[in-house]
């Protein structure tokens, strides 16, 4: 049977978050800072995202053989300037979206 490998970077930028798992529009698991996680999967087309807060996820489809073993590696997408923006994500963002 193939297998899925997802090996998520140790990134300060958002050590306390957790990453869902999400495989073929189904939440298979959670991935957290400097974890690995593995999966098997049926032979076939699949699409993977890994969704973080209320991020839109990036969305990877893809092919699998019985014999395939694929590993995608997850890590932050926003470095330098990008940051500047965690603590209105964090804090401002969240709270407008929250209910009362």
């Amino acid at each position: 049977m193939a297998s899925l490998t997802i090996v998520r970077d140790s990134a300060w930028q958002d050590r306390f978050r957790v990453y869902q798992i999400i495989l073929d529009d189904e939440k298979i698991g959670e991935v957290k800072n400097g974890e690995t996680k593995q999966f098997s999967l049926a032979p076939g087309s699949h699409r993977l995202s890994l969704k973080i807060d209320r991020l839109a996820p990036i969305i990877q489809e893809f092919m699998v053989t019985e014999t395939d073993h694929l590993t995608f590696q997850a890590k932050p997408n926003f470095q330098g300037l990008w940051l500047l923006r965690t603590p209105y994500l964090l804090l401002i963002e969240r709270t407008s979206n929250s209910d009362p």
